[in-house]
């Protein structure tokens, strides 16, 4: 008896290991074939290129890029492929769903019942949704700015395929998001020639402040305002919800943002700064980010 459950135990390593060098050569050939397919792709249409290929060599139903928000634990998809096809994006909070985790320990792969596992991930529940592959997108410093998913409604019979082709374009996935955001905001400052740049995430919530707003609002450096959110509890109370009024008549009718504001300054008194903005729009014409500056017009307003 003893010598049969010896054979038989290492009949189960033999093939255990067998497989795992068949997943090896698998990732290796994938990623060898796909970094063909996309190397000569420009960055621009990375992101579509890429979720299009790693979609089909992973025999997935739904891929998605992902921006996270970590303020408010929201993502938005930056690309969302259903059964081959690029799909309008969708915007999701990360409580409860494997999202969370692949986040939090950089990857996440749970090859069948993943539904069962998260209850409250509506998504995964309404799509019945079997198997999940995730991986962190994480910038040059180590933060992590979102998440790529691949998820099927069958068994994933190749954990370790799927996990490494995800890894794999992880570098250039976050270049070439971050690129697209920095261009954003670089053409938005030449065009208006301006130092103090923000960024807003409409769908998330989240908001990136250039170094010049502090300066512009006559803070010391490290300072001055974090968020848009701070910014906002500065302006003149008159000014306000006209302030409020103009963002939102730009979001909904597309009507230049252009307006006079005061806001409270560094030492405290309070100067005139013009708010303007852009938003940016996806395929289906709904916001999804706006980019914005403000100027310093108090010597123009008061002479």
């Amino acid at each position: 008896v003893n010598a049969a459950t010896a054979t038989n135990f290492q009949d189960k390593v033999n093939a255990a290991l067998e497989e795992k060098f068949s997943q090896q050569q698998q990732a290796k050939d994938t990623i060898s074939a796909l970094s063909i397919a996309l190397s000569g792709i420009p960055d621009c249409d990375f992101l579509t290129e890429y979720a299009l290929a790693v979609s089909k060599v992973l025999d997935a139903d739904y891929l998605a890029i992902a921006r996270l928000n970590p303020y408010s634990n929201l993502v938005r998809s930056l690309r969302f492929v259903v059964n081959g096809e690029i799909q309008e994006n969708i915007s999701y909070s990360l409580d409860g769903t494997p999202c969370a985790r692949a986040v939090d320990g950089n990857c996440c792969i749970i090859t069948e019942n993943v539904a069962q596992l998260f209850p409250r991930d509506q998504f995964l529940q309404d799509n019945d949704i079997s198997a999940y592959s995730g991986v962190a997108l994480k910038d040059q410093d180590g933060n992590v700015i979102g998440v790529v998913v691949a998820m099927t409604k069958h068994k994933q019979e190749r954990d370790f395929v799927s996990r490494t082709v995800l890894e794999h374009f992880v570098p250039r996935l976050t270049y070439c998001i971050a690129s697209a955001e920095k261009l954003d905001r670089y053409s938005w400052a030449i065009s208006h020639a301006t130092d103090g740049i923000w960024e807003w995430d409409v769908v998330t919530g989240g908001t990136v402040v250039s170094e010049g707003i502090e300066k512009i609002l006559g803070y010391p450096k490290g300072k001055g305002p974090y968020d848009l959110a701070e910014i906002e509890k500065a302006i003149h109370k008159d000014d306000l919800e006209r302030h409020k009024t103009a963002l939102r008549t730009h979001l909904c009718k597309d009507e230049p943002f252009d307006v006079r504001v005061r806001i409270k300054n560094g030492d405290g008194q309070y100067h005139w700064y013009l708010s303007r903005g852009q938003v940016i729009r996806d395929a289906n014409n709904k916001p999804v980010r706006m980019i914005g500056c403000y100027t310093n017009i108090h010597d123009l307003v008061e002479r």
